[in-house]
């Protein structure tokens, strides 16, 4: 019986190593196969794992375990990296603005806990997501601090969930507002306002982007990946700096990253944190961000408990310095 629990023990170490291996690789060519970038979401608890398949290989004296075990945890340690590179790279100049995002939860009835805690806050924008037509309503007594607001026509992809939608409060006037359409089905994933500021021509994107998993809409990422090539074509076509903050449903160590850093946005300092779901803490997902154009400095920190499943990001938005004499 021992012999047996012992060849148990190092068969499911082998099967759980080597589809924790599959799983730390495929993410790398979520290029060419969307459906594998949802993997790389996971990359946190991934390396735990292979942290525990290496200590357990080394236990159990199997050296071909320990190093497959050894690669998946080498592999998996993006989160690390990131956070200890979003806590270095700190940018220096002078403060144009705070901000905040909220996703306040699809399905609120009452949003007075929301509402008292937007008013405690100092920033000059904040964007609210998955705001229903109720708290719409009680966000809207906050007129006297936030006079200027705007909020997209509520919507719903699934026939269970409530009708919700996002917006923007900002204390300073906006040149122009609207909303930002999803390419492939019927949703809209950003509002977005633009500012004249002392660094010039700001763009403002509250931006909930569809979930990349099913069920509907959630497609394997195609609909989140034609959103995010649309919000980059906005961002190539703006003339000034922008900025990105909400849920975008994605982490920073995958291909949705990539690609938004391909058009020069950048975390905030200080990104790296669990967002969601608020009941996993640290061991949740950093899926809500502020992510900033080169001409722009950021950092961000996390808010507190608003009854929701997700945690408020607050930021503090930057000119940087110029380089130079």
């Amino acid at each position: 019986m021992e012999i047996f629990n012992a060849t148990l023990m190092r068969v499911l170490l082998a099967v759980g190593v080597s589809i924790l291996l599959f799983m730390s690789f495929v993410p790398y060519i979520a290029n060419v196969v969307p459906f594998f970038d949802v993997f790389s979401h996971f990359r946190l608890q991934m390396f735990f794992a292979a942290l525990f398949f290496t200590l357990s290989a080394i236990f159990v004296n199997i050296r071909v375990l320990f190093v497959i075990a050894l690669l998946a945890l080498v592999s998996n340690t993006a989160p690390l990296a990131f956070k200890f590179q979003n806590t270095k790279d700190i940018d220096k100049g002078p403060e144009i603005f705070q901000v905040a995002a909220l996703n306040i939860k699809w399905d609120r009835d009452n949003c007075n806990r929301v509402r008292n805690y937007i008013s405690s806050l100092k920033a000059e924008l904040i964007g609210v997501i998955e705001v229903t037509p109720e708290c719409r309503n009680d966000l809207k007594s906050l007129t006297d601090i936030y006079p200027y607001m705007w909020f997209a026509e509520p919507s719903t992809q699934v026939i269970d969930v409530k009708l919700h939608g996002m917006g923007i409060l900002s204390r300073i006037p906006w040149q122009k507002v609207g909303q930002l359409q999803s390419p492939l089905i019927s949703r809209r994933y950003a509002v977005v306002a633009e500012f004249e500021t002392s660094a010039g021509s700001i763009a403002v994107l509250v931006s909930h982007l569809v979930r990349p998993v099913p069920p509907y809409p959630g497609d394997w990422r195609l609909s989140q990946g034609a959103e995010v090539r649309d919000l980059n074509d906005y961002i190539r076509n703006f003339p000034g700096e922008v900025i990105v903050m909400g849920d975008l449903n994605a982490t920073p160590y995958g291909l949705t990253f990539r690609q938004l850093r391909a058009v020069g946005l950048r975390a905030a300092s200080g990104s790296g944190e669990a967002t969601w779901p608020i009941a996993l803490g640290p061991l949740g997902l950093p899926i809500d961000h502020i992510l900033v154009t080169d001409g722009l400095g950021a950092s961000m920190s996390l808010g507190s408990d608003i009854g929701s499943d997700h945690r408020p990001v607050l930021g503090k938005i930057i000119r940087k310095a110029r380089a130079g004499p």
